[in-house]
């Protein structure tokens, strides 16, 4: 729910013998300002809560570790190993975009449902190509889920203050390399 509170556990969690650390410590932070202020350790949270096959087949549907099937050829698919090769902390880096990779293209599709009314649309290069959609969220969620991602760009807290642009409503993510 965006209105839940998440324990972030001050900046530092630690699973096994895996750490997950935020750039920036908290204690507690509403799911949506989980997102705005970029938590790893709550977005890890909520991966383990999911499950790494819901987590899996989650990132499947927004065509993560598959070409988008763009008019080019050579396309990569980027890297998401199979369900079965995942090791215990994936489950938690992948649920903060770490571990797995994409060309910019599938990201674009990845975030599309969140134009789209909760529909994937897959990219294409030829004007008037008819290429099918795919609901993969409710139109409810990809509301919110994008009125949050305002929020990354807008807010006080928000990690995304350098993507504004004066006049127009943008919507982002940051996320952090490693």
């Amino acid at each position: 729910r965006v209105d839940e509170t998440l324990d972030c556990e001050n900046g530092s969690y630690t699973v096994g013998s895996a750490t997950i650390r935020d750039v920036h410590p908290q204690k507690l932070l509403s799911f949506g300002d989980v997102l705005v202020r970029s938590s790893n350790i709550c977005m890890a949270k909520l991966g383990q809560r999911m499950g790494k096959k819901n987590l899996y087949d989650g990132l499947r549907s927004l065509g993560i570790g598959e070409i988008t099937g763009v008019e080019l050829a050579g396309e990569s698919k980027g890297i998401l190993r199979r369900l079965e090769n995942w090791a215990p902390v994936d489950t938690l880096t992948h649920s903060f975009g770490q571990g797995f990779s994409m060309t910019a293209l599938q990201l674009v599709q990845a975030y599309s449902p969140l134009a789209n009314g909760g529909l994937l649309v897959r990219p294409t290069l030829v004007k008037g190509s008819n290429r099918p959609a795919a609901r993969v969220m409710t139109p409810e969620t990809a509301r919110s889920i994008s009125d949050i991602l305002r929020g990354v760009i807008e807010d006080e807290h928000g990690t995304g203050h350098k993507a504004a642009i004066r006049g127009m409503q943008v919507r982002g993510k940051t996320g952090t390399a490693q």
